[in-house]
């Protein structure tokens, strides 16, 4: 067998993996046993096998499968996917059941839509607050004005953000619709893969917890009981650049995230690796993260954003679900 090393990252980012169809149909017809190259001809009947070809070295240049040897079948070699490749699936799988409710065009599917990285910034300033057109630019000098306007109507289009003009405003101001924060747990699903299989290749951002808990704070529901301030501390890396820190205000039943830190102590400290973050907002268990205060409230809210984080049950509906609502501190 071949050795189970780490992913290589190559150039191409994971989303524009995840954005690429007939890659993420391979992957899941390698679900399961060992698959040979006839049962994925089988299986993959519209691929060509040139095509199929060229995928299957891509997917084993990135180690998200492994070929495999099979002494009692013709066909002595197969192929399986490697817990990376397994990873990949489950994000693909939370980026379909993130965005019910969002469309895609035929010249950009969601998935591409999310892998554009001028759209994943505007998505993330957005986070925060509502912002107008003029704002977003200042947020993102980098994007010219002409690509900031045509992205804001895909992503319109795509029902990921609402323009609105109201109270009196003259001025249009975009917000994010549930379905664009429910992307969260896409987020924390890639940044999880990247720090267990390409630590060495995670991008400037994607330890960003600020903006992940920014996203998903709306959608956190706390019992009515639980007051007060908490500090979110991601610990950078060596070599790395320190992270913002997160002020989370907790009262009446909502997480809500302070724009400008806190006007008094937090009454509970978090602090932990983005990895330990990544799986704290996963599975809702604080054992990896180092709390120091008012414990009871640390765990009720790392307890609440997980449940923000994991997709809506069908059919039902989250115990809270509002627009996000920032306060100064």
């Amino acid at each position: 067998m071949v050795d189970r090393g780490s992913p290589a990252s190559g150039q191409a980012g994971i989303l524009t993996l995840l954005a690429n169809r007939p890659t993420i149909e391979l992957l899941r017809a390698l679900e399961g046993d060992v698959s040979t190259r006839p049962d994925l001809e089988q299986r993959l009947r519209s691929m060509s096998r040139s095509r199929l070809t060229s995928r299957l070295a891509q997917l084993l240049g990135r180690q998200l499968i492994i070929c495999q040897h099979i002494p009692a079948r013709r066909a002595r070699v197969g192929y399986v996917l490697t817990p990376a490749g397994r990873g990949l699936l489950e994000i693909a799988e939370a980026l379909s059941v993130a965005l019910p409710g969002a469309t895609s065009s035929p010249d950009m599917p969601l998935a591409a839509l999310i892998a554009s990285r001028g759209h994943r910034a505007i998505i993330r300033a957005l986070a925060y607050r509502p912002l107008t057109g003029a704002e977003l630019e200042l947020c993102l000098p980098s994007i010219p004005h002409a690509t900031l306007l045509r992205s804001l109507n895909r992503l319109r289009d795509a029902q990921l953000l609402v323009a609105r003009r109201g109270n009196g405003r003259r001025h249009v101001r975009y917000e994010l619709t549930t379905e664009a924060r429910r992307l969260g747990r896409t987020a924390v699903l890639v940044a999880r893969w990247r720090w267990r299989w390409t630590p060495e290749h995670v991008p400037a951002g994607t330890t960003d917890l600020a903006s992940v808990v920014h996203l998903v704070a709306p959608l956190a529901s706390v019992p009515r009981i639980s007051r007060g301030v908490c500090m979110l501390h991601a610990q950078p890396p060596p070599g790395a650049n320190g992270l913002p820190d997160v002020y989370l205000s907790v009262a009446n039943g909502r997480v809500t995230p302070l724009a400008v830190g806190s006007p008094r102590d937090p009454d509970c400290r978090m602090r932990a690796a983005p990895a330990s973050w990544c799986e704290a907002l996963m599975s809702g268990d604080s054992a990896s993260i180092c709390m120091q205060g008012d414990r009871r409230l640390g765990e009720v809210v790392i307890t609440a954003l997980a449940g923000a984080v994991r997709p809506e049950p069908r059919g039902g509906r989250r115990a809270f679900e509002g627009r996000p609502r920032l306060r100064q501190g």
